[in-house]
């Protein structure tokens, strides 16, 4: 058995657009958590199949930008964006 329903289209047309304007909302939430993202020394030399004292060196030369938790000394994060920018002017650099 079935059903028919009428529905008016203002009422789509109106259901359509918040569906878009969600559907943005959730791409400008991807952006923000994916910059939002950091990694320890360790983790961040491991994705670059380095050692953390290397990480740590490019740190000090500013080749990676890295942020100390409690103010100058402590727990050191690094920025995903960071390593994403490093990874590309490393690529860039062999090519």
């Amino acid at each position: 058995m079935e059903v028919v329903t009428t529905v008016k289209v203002s009422d789509l047309e109106a259901l359509h657009a918040a569906i878009a304007e969600l559907r943005s909302e959730i791409k400008e939430l991807k952006e923000i958590e994916k910059e939002a993202r950091a990694f320890s020394i360790q983790h961040t030399a491991e994705q670059l199949d380095v050692h953390h004292c290397t990480v740590r060196k490019f740190i000090r030369e500013k080749k990676l930008f890295a942020k100390y938790i409690d103010g100058t000394s402590g727990k050191c994060m690094v920025p995903l964006w960071s390593i994403t920018a490093y990874l590309k002017s490393t690529k860039n650099s062999n090519q």
